[in-house]
């Protein structure tokens, strides 16, 4: 049998060398060894990988990562370090203020070909990496991302006229019928080659994520949770067997473990969305066509995970939803700022119960059953009228899974914000509420022991209570529990105030055609809004790299300045300096290439790319065994004519909502869409549930619809193709790099 082997196989030729002698391998929020596309690609292309992980927690401005946030990325790299060991590496740890300078100093102090990494899709990380990507191109340096965080790329999932969608039922309609499946997940690679000898790093313990007294302060996290990727796998593998077939009926429940607990591990990337997608559709195939309960509660669950899709794609085409409303009437609200009130709403100390137990256990354990956090934010923003934008803040800094893209989408559903959400005049009913999601208060009792012998009849409204019942459960109100801080008919009042100073607004911005908001239908038809296609945008052509850089990071970079600086004024200046001042930013996304940077062909308006062609990786291409020594431009094509996607050939024009804030036209760009997307808006955010994108994967359901079942794939792993999504380095002058710079 050996002879005929062989006699078969015939003489054996040397693999070919890899491409690159070094690749720097560049992780952020992808803590994890399988599924991990930049790994796969890097460990495929190059003789020796370095894998660095840059803390520079001042770049992030005002969303740095809070104290249990820390905690949780502390311990995820510890669990991450023993991964890469078992593969025969370890990482790169930096310390710097800005992640590019970090980055360009290791690559000539090691002389790296090629640096590789995973998207991210917050605007201050799209800034960063389009910065990147423009220093590795004026160093010569072959830089590419990947895909590793969503199921479909923002520019994949389009409207008709390469429109972004700006309800979550059409966006998730159009995922479910995507031509194509999701990408099979990557497979743990054998062994990841060995870094270069002498590549100077700090230790974990040293890179300053927590003070000692933080550490002491996160003690009782342990006792909860296990983060890494082992963890993460094991709670999958235990939801999917036990959880799983009730999660429609039971997910809503605030007084038992009802949802998966995955949030803190995918937003870290210890564990992909591929591989949960893939897992649970494979469990409900198990089941048989006939299980109605496991398909109900799989399609429910795979929901819950379109929202935190959904939550990147608006961050990737309005990059500006996490500062300030998407429905641009909803900017006049005339909000109280009471800091009084704030600090009432932050100690759980409104007199109100079930939202004083949430804020009690955020603080405490820094996670939030979902329904909770809606029931929050919803008291803050309705019946307080206080900012989302300062709630946000604070699940910002208290949140073990805080994730700006979910945030962001979360409190704009509850604020009124968006096109398919309630209107800004919405109120949740508290006493609602707890009837439905604690009837027996023993969400309350845990976590308000002081109330802790109130019966379940009282125990939601305790100033209802009679004064020898309060006696008998040791219960005075204004002492040891507080009084309510405002009264429901106040706020009621409030809130309707607020509702017609934005109404009286909407009349004052345009008396003749004022813009109307997408949530009210009858208004809709009988007065059109003003589009941005009624104004005219500048028609000129920048000339040279800079210019052309300057307008593809425009809109990004501004929203990443004012991320960082609050200041009305910083705005302003943010956005001369970006290049709107009056014009819309337009960045021409082809799905091969993002923010490229090069001066756009005449092939629809792609970025073209001179100089050398990317280099050809032996084993790393699609199953048709394609060559990939291409330029960024041809594995464009040649991955639109693979997936045969129609949405793939369409260059995505990024709305941009800030420039200029469209004086001529009364509101900001970009509403065009939200305007055409709303008459499609169903009913899933008026029949009395909130919208549950607030962070955590489980997520209020949107739509009635049944979700389309997903063909399982059976095939083996597909490595990505490296050429996806490169920027393929040009040859510059020492000039033309030191004009580049930093500042796109």
């Amino acid at each position: 049998m050996s002879g005929n082997v062989g006699a078969l196989s015939g003489p054996q030729c040397p693999p070919p060398a890899p491409p690159f002698k070094t690749v720097i391998l560049w992780f952020r929020r992808d803590l994890r060894v399988s599924d991990n596309p930049a790994l796969i690609a890097a460990v495929q292309a190059a003789a020796n990988v370095i894998p660095v992980y840059v803390w520079s927690p001042e770049e992030e401005g005002l969303f740095k990562p809070g104290r249990c946030s820390r905690w949780w990325l502390h311990q995820s790299l510890k669990a991450f370090q023993k991964d890469l060991a078992a593969l025969g590496t370890s990482m790169v740890y930096r310390r710097s203020q800005e992640s590019c300078m970090s980055l360009v100093q290791l690559v000539q102090e090691t002389g790296a070909q090629a640096l590789f990494f995973n998207h991210l899709y917050d605007p201050i990380s799209l800034v960063r990496d389009n910065e990147v990507k423009a220093a590795m191109c004026s160093l010569g340096v072959h830089c590419q991302s990947f895909n590793g965080d969503v199921l479909y790329e923002p520019w994949e999932v389009l409207a008709e006229g390469a429109r972004p969608f700006t309800t979550f039922a059409t966006f998730w309609n159009r995922v479910q019928k995507m031509p194509y499946p999701p990408p099979i997940p990557l497979p743990v690679p054998t062994a990841v080659p060995p870094r270069p000898p002498g590549v100077a790093g700090t230790s974990l313990d040293n890179l300053g994520l927590m003070s000692d007294e933080e550490a002491e302060s996160n003690e009782q996290l342990y006792h909860s949770w296990a983060p890494g990727g082992k963890g993460a796998h094991t709670i999958l593998e235990r939801f999917v067997q036990n959880k799983l077939r009730q999660f429609n009926a039971h997910r809503a429940k605030t007084d038992r473990e009802s949802t998966s607990s995955l949030s803190p591990h995918v937003h870290f990337g210890e564990i992909s969305t591929r591989h949960i997608f893939y897992m649970v559709k494979r469990r409900e195939a198990r089941q048989g066509a006939h299980a109605t309960e496991w398909t109900e509660s799989t399609a429910d669950f795979l929901r819950q995970m379109g929202y935190r899709e959904y939550a990147r794609y608006l961050s990737f085409h309005f990059p500006f939803t996490h500062e300030r409303s998407l429905l641009e009437h909803v900017r006049a609200a005339p909000w109280r700022y009471d800091q009084s009130l704030f600090k009432a709403w932050r100690q759980g100390r409104t007199g109100y119960p079930l939202v004083d137990a949430g804020m009690r256990q955020l603080w405490s354990t820094g996670w939030l059953h979902n329904r909770i956090r809606v029931v929050c934010a919803s008291f803050l923003v309705k019946n307080l009228l206080l900012p989302w934008q300062w709630g946000l803040k604070h699940y910002w800094d208290a949140l073990l899974d805080a994730d700006l893209e979910c945030a962001a989408l979360g409190w704009q559903y509850v604020s009124g914000c968006l096109a398919d959400a309630h209107s800004f005049d919405y109120m949740l009913v508290q006493s609602q509420e707890a009837k439905k999601f604690d009837p027996d208060g023993n969400y309350v009792r845990r976590w308000l022991p002081v109330l802790g012998r109130m019966p379940a009849k009282w125990i939601h409204r305790p100033w209802e209570a009679p004064e020898n019942l309060l006696t008998d459960a040791g219960v005075e109100l204004g002492v040891n529990y507080p009084l309510p801080v405002i009264s429901l008919e106040e706020s009621e009042h409030a809130l309707s105030q607020a509702m017609a100073a934005i109404q009286q607004s909407l009349v004052e911005v345009n008396d003749k055609n004022p813009f109307r908001p997408a949530s009210d239908p009858s208004v809709l038809k009988a007065t059109p809004a003003l589009t941005p296609s009624s104004v005219q945008m500048p028609t000129q052509q920048p000339h040279g790299e800079e210019e052309v850089a300057r307008e593809t990071a425009g809109e990004f970079t501004a929203a990443a300045a004012r991320a960082r600086q609050p200041d009305h004024q910083a705005y302003v200046q943010a956005e001369h300096e970006a290049g709107l001042a009056g014009q819309g930013a337009r960045p021409a996304l082809g799905s091969g290439g993002r923010f490229a940077g090069g001066p756009a062909d005449t092939r629809e308006g792609r970025p073209s790319f001179s100089g050398d062609k990317g280099p050809a990786f032996p084993g790393i291409g699609p199953a048709d065994g394609a060559t990939l020594a291409m330029s960024a431009a041809d594995a464009e094509l040649a991955l639109s004519a693979r997936r045969q996607s129609p949405a793939g050939d369409e260059e995505v024009v990024s709305n941009n909502i800030s420039a200029g804030h469209a004086a001529a036209a009364g509101m900001s760009g970009g509403m065009d869409s939200v305007m055409q997307d709303a008459p499609q808006a169903t009913e899933m955010g008026r029949n009395g549930e909130a919208h549950e994108a607030m962070g955590d994967v489980n997520m209020q359901q949107a739509d009635d619809a049944p979700a389309r079942e997903a063909e399982v794939p059976s095939a083996e792993a597909v490595v990505p193709s490296v050429s996806e999504d490169a920027v393929v380095p040009r040859k510059a002058s020492n000039a033309q790099s030191a004009k580049r710079g930093r500042h796109l």
